[in-house]
């Protein structure tokens, strides 16, 4: 999707920065500013503002597309009401420890989860944007992170070649996936978040319990780096995405291919 042509903001807003809803869509752009697009009209309804952040280097809906946060080039997370453009809150602590630009909602919304520099993944309150949780552990940049289903757990994703569940409550280890050759790019919980499913530099895709952290397939079929995995909606097939070109299926039971385009 893209915003090119049709409507403008002041800079060209970079296209993996536009969200959409049913309604409305936001992106980003280097001018400073997000702006929530009329999706039906095309006309800007609002425009998400920070006067002392500079450009705006990517923007992420809330599930309930009522609110969304944006990142700014230095580093700061600001969550703001779509409706009104009102300033919600500000991510604690991201004016010295910037977020780079892998961040998530939980599932209720009540969470948001951002990688910051030296593996290190934070945890902040949505409502009143207090950090509450610390995460630390990976040896390198981490590239991506995503709630379970259930808001209990969290996956981090790393170049260290890893990915790791944490339990929000600290009620047990994290659980170290381990078996990638490369940098893992993205992972994805089940529907029912009892598998895990990661993408990675090295050719590969991998399923694993999340339970116990045992590898259960590995998705052979890319020639290059997969840098997308995601469940479908009835977690029986994953599809993955990758640098060669190719969209796979495959099924979640055997890890067998079932369709590449």
């Amino acid at each position: 999707m893209s915003l090119e042509g049709t409507i403008g903001c002041d800079e060209k807003p970079k296209g993996k920065s536009i969200y959409s809803t049913p309604l409305a869509c936001i992106s980003a752009s280097l001018d400073g500013t997000a702006k929530v697009w009329c999706a039906k009209s095309g006309k800007c309804k609002k425009t998400l503002s920070s006067e002392t952040d500079g450009m705006v280097c990517s923007v992420k809906l809330s599930p309930t597309g009522l609110s969304a946060l944006t990142l700014c080039l230095s580093g700061r997370g600001l969550l703001y009401d779509i409706d009104t453009g009102k300033l919600l809150c500000s991510l604690s602590g991201t004016d010295t420890d910037p977020v780079n630009e892998e961040v998530a909602f939980s599932a209720d919304g009540c969470w948001i989860a951002g990688a910051l520099d030296e593996g290190v993944v934070r945890v902040w309150n949505a409502k009143t944007g207090e950090a509450e949780h610390t995460f630390a552990g990976h040896d390198d940049i981490v590239s991506f992170v995503c709630f379970s289903p259930d808001g209990r757990l969290l996956l981090s994703a790393s170049l260290d070649n890893t990915a790791c569940i944490w339990a929000m409550d600290g009620s047990s280890p994290r659980r170290v996936l381990m078996g990638h050759l490369g940098a893992v790019k993205a992972a994805d919980f089940s529907p029912d978040g009892l598998t895990v499913a990661t993408a990675s530099e090295d050719g590969t895709a991998m399923l694993w319990s999340t339970a116990s952290g045992q590898c259960l397939h590995t998705l052979r079929g890319h020639s290059k780096t997969v840098n997308a995995v995601r469940f479908s909606p009835h977690g029986q097939v994953i599809a993955t995405a990758s640098v060669d070109g190719f969209l796979c299926t495959w099924y979640v039971e055997t890890g067998t291919e079932k369709l590449c385009i």
